[in-house]
């Protein structure tokens, strides 16, 4: 093809373009982010997502709904209201037991920090 210099130059780029990964995992968050399985998801509301962001432990104050069927210690992921995965970690709770403290405040944290991976762009 002619000119992809210059089309390059011009930010008129054709194909796919990977971006490089900014964040390293330790072994434990590797696993959670790209090999675990899945076994349920919790939805959570928008103070929750900011909180992740900032590096908090997931607490059920912030969990709106769960879905699925999963025992304490498998890998969950965690969605946005908007239905969008920002995430995943090991759930310190079953799912019976989590869909018992939904929304409640002071109760032990549903996935701590170094359980769990808070996807980039999201």
């Amino acid at each position: 093809e002619e000119n992809v210099i210059l089309d390059i130059i011009n930010g008129n780029i054709k194909g796919t373009y990977i971006h490089k990964q900014r964040r390293k995992y330790s072994g434990k968050k590797s696993w959670i982010a790209l090999l675990s399985e899945v076994k349920g998801k919790v939805i959570v509301d928008e103070g929750a997502v900011k909180a992740l962001k900032n590096g908090k432990s997931l607490l059920p104050a912030g969990i709106k709904q769960v879905d699925g069927y999963f025992s304490k210690g498998e890998v969950i992921a965690i969605e946005d209201e908007k239905g969008i995965i920002i995430g995943k970690g090991i759930s310190e709770y079953n799912f019976k037991e989590l869909k018992s403290v939904i929304g409640k405040k002071n109760q032990r944290e549903a996935i701590h920090t170094d359980n769990m991976v808070i996807f980039e762009n999201v």
